[in-house]
């Protein structure tokens, strides 16, 4: 299933990978992007991840440097949990889908145009609700607490694979 709006990246479920490793089928214990995304701002591809653990979910992001942009030296990298509400999509109202509890944040180094570093897994508490939840980010070569855009209610970031989650019961 996809979503396209704009700030928006599509929701697709996918394996984590090396990125120049064949696409091969893989438990649905950690689904991920089904490709790198780039994000220009940081000179970065992306692939975030989302998978369970025994405590609740779990969030990471794999990076790596876009090559024709150079290496960027060093990146900030936020991610967060979403949870996928039609409505909210719909509205442009990407703030009702993310609790700022599960925002992480990690500042990553290159040293070379082949590194593939990975900020996470963070693990979280499992969801208040029943419902499809995928990891979002977002990468600038500036620090700071939140990633650009935090405050406006269309940023989605960039998206990851989904994962189902039903409470026990």
């Amino acid at each position: 299933m996809a979503v396209a709006v704009a700030g928006l990246t599509v929701w697709l479920g996918g394996t984590c990978r090396d990125p120049s490793a064949p696409v091969t089928p893989a438990p649905l214990t950690q689904p991920c992007s089904s490709d790198w995304r780039p994000i220009r701002q940081a000179s970065v591809h992306v692939m975030p991840c989302i998978g369970r653990s025994a405590d609740g979910i779990t969030i990471s992001v794999e990076v790596k440097a876009i090559p024709r942009d150079g290496v960027p030296g060093e990146v900030t990298v936020w991610l967060w949990l979403m949870r996928r509400d039609q409505q909210a999509i719909e509205d442009r109202a990407f703030d009702r889908t993310r609790d700022e509890s599960t925002l992480h944040r990690c500042r990553v180094r290159f040293d070379n145009g082949d590194q593939v570093e990975r900020c996470g897994p963070f693990t979280l508490a499992p969801p208040a609700g029943d419902g499809e939840y995928t990891t979002s980010t977002s990468a600038r070569w500036h620090d700071a607490v939140y990633p650009p855009g935090w405050e406006d209610p269309g940023f989605a970031g960039t998206q990851g694979g989904f994962l189902v989650w039903k409470e026990a019961g």
